[in-house]
């Protein structure tokens, strides 16, 4: 099993800084969960903004070429903007699937 792993505070930009984009002062981050040789769980904390959900899609990307299977942990965000969904409408057309408690399609 993967340990967890922050791969960021302001994602992109290293350390455990503050998110500027549209005046939001919400911290995004974006966490390797856990994962195995079957599953990786990617876990989304904060704003999931254009700039997290760039990193996201990467990192799901990354993800898939490790294991079969990359799970999203949305239960974290708090906020989320237009591109942050397309991001996670790209995630999932790659196979990303939602992890535990996370909204699902209907």
């Amino acid at each position: 099993m993967m340990p967890n792993r922050d791969v960021g505070g302001d994602v992109g930009g290293g350390g455990a800084t503050w998110a500027e984009s549209g005046g939001s002062s919400v911290p995004r981050r974006l966490i390797v969960a856990g994962g195995d040789a079957q599953a990786v769980v990617l876990r989304i904390r904060g704003r999931l903004d254009d700039v997290l959900g760039a990193e996201l899609v990467d990192a799901v990307e990354a993800g898939l070429e490790a294991a079969p299977n990359v799970r999203l942990d949305l239960r974290g965000v708090v906020e989320y903007t237009d591109e942050g969904i397309s991001a996670l409408a790209a995630c999932t057309s790659r196979g990303a699937r939602f992890y535990r408690g996370a909204p699902a399609s209907r």
